[in-house]
């Protein structure tokens, strides 16, 4: 919430990283209908994700629910040095309840 570094992590030849286990709401939420004033039932994070020679990644809003494997897919576009953003921010979308 606050924007703080939980942890970096670096990816090895195949281009994945080690699983990182991030704290969620209780999957208990996820059972029934979400209500008005309810709590979701998911954690929203964001990942930044860079690699030199490429454009910068910032992915925002990533839904992680409590006991389910996230996997984010990255495709990283090469920096030619053309006159372009730094960063492209890619926005995921929350799940509909």
């Amino acid at each position: 919430n606050g924007g703080e570094v939980i942890a970096i992590l670096y990816s090895g030849g195949d281009g994945k990283t080690d699983v990182l286990t991030l704290p969620a709401p209780a999957r208990g939420f996820s059972l029934e209908p979400a209500k008005d004033g309810a709590p979701v039932p998911y954690a929203l994070y964001n990942a930044n994700v860079k690699l030199e020679g490429f454009y910068k990644q910032s992915y925002i809003r990533i839904p992680v629910f409590d006991g389910i494997t996230t996997i984010q897919p990255v495709s990283l576009s090469p920096d030619f040095g053309q006159n372009t953003p730094e960063t492209e921010e890619i926005e995921d979308k929350e799940p509909d309840l």
